[in-house]
Formats: structure tokens, sequence, C-alpha cells
């Protein structure tokens, strides 16, 4: 039985992952702990019996108030940098892929944006970004109104208030 996400230690087994690609396999397996621990991101992990079958890191990044940007993400903002929330990495090992963790972990994720943004000592967020690593990917993250960033179709966004909205009536 899957767990639910919580944050990779070092006791989690991370050796059994392998999500078909090899850049983020790698990652979780050589550097998401030395990460972490840098304070550089923060991984969640959903493990089965400690093995680790999913997970996603995050951080909180800014953009710069540019062409490039969004304009609904800049609309009415001076032309300062813009705090994110990246949702820097998720994947879901191969064995399990098809089982809707992959969305469980992106929900997940993005009420963690959520509670960060709206805590009373929390972070400003104005929006989730993701780094599609593929085609794929992309597809999975435009089933949750994710828009694509101008001239980057792999990166991708999501107001804050349109998530909070969203995440509102799911309540009712």
């Amino acid at each position: 039985m899957a767990s639910k996400p919580e944050p990779l230690k070092s006791d989690h087994i991370l050796e059994r992952f392998d999500c078909g690609n090899p850049s983020l396999t790698n990652w979780l397996k050589k550097y998401a702990l030395q990460s972490q621990a840098s304070r550089q991101t923060k991984t969640m992990v959903i493990a089965d019996e400690k093995v680790v079958i999913g997970y996603y890191s995050y951080n909180v990044i800014s953009v710069e108030h540019e062409d490039s940007t969004p304009e609904r993400v800049k609309k009415g903002l001076a032309k300062h940098p813009i705090p994110i929330f990246l949702i820097a990495r998720l994947a879901i090992d191969l064995g399990q892929q098809g089982k809707g963790l992959g969305s469980r972990l992106l929900i997940h994720a993005l009420k963690g944006a959520v509670a960060i943004a709206n805590a009373e000592n929390g972070v400003p967020i104005r929006a989730v970004v993701v780094d599609a690593i593929d085609e794929t990917a992309r597809e999975f993250y435009t089933r949750f109104d994710f828009q694509p960033f101008p001239l980057d179709t792999l990166r991708w966004w999501l107001l804050m208030k349109d998530l909070e909205a969203t995440l509102n009536l799911e309540r009712k």
C-alpha cells in the first residue's frame, strides 16, 4: 500500500526506483537527499514499505518581469522579480505508472503551494510553474489547467488565484 506523500528521508529505499527517464531516476538516487540537505529543494515521496515509487521536488524561485513571462502572471505588478512555486521534478516508477499516483502527487504539490502562500508566515507566491520534461509530461499538466509560457512549450504555469479558486470549488 502506497504511503501518503512524505518528505524524503535517508531510510527511504531509492535503489529500485526507475521511472523510465534516466535524468529523473538518477536525480532521485544521486542528488535528492543532498539537494534537500543544502536547502536547494524539498522532495516529497510516495513509498511502499519505504521503497520509493513516486516523487516530486520543489523550490521557490523568481522569474523576471519580461516579454517571455505570461501576461496574466505579470499583470498589475511592478517590474520586479515575480515569486514562483516551481515543481522541479515529478516521476512515478515504471511499475506504478497508470495508477493515478502522478495526479495524486501533483495535487499534493499544488495544495502545498497554496498552504505555503497562505500561511501566517508564508512565502509570497504568484504562480505555480512546472517544467515538463517531454511531450507526455506536457499533456499531463494540461489536464490540470496549466498554460504554456510564451516561447517555451515545456514550461507551464498556473496562476495562484486560479488554483485557489479551483481548490475552493472542490471543497464545496
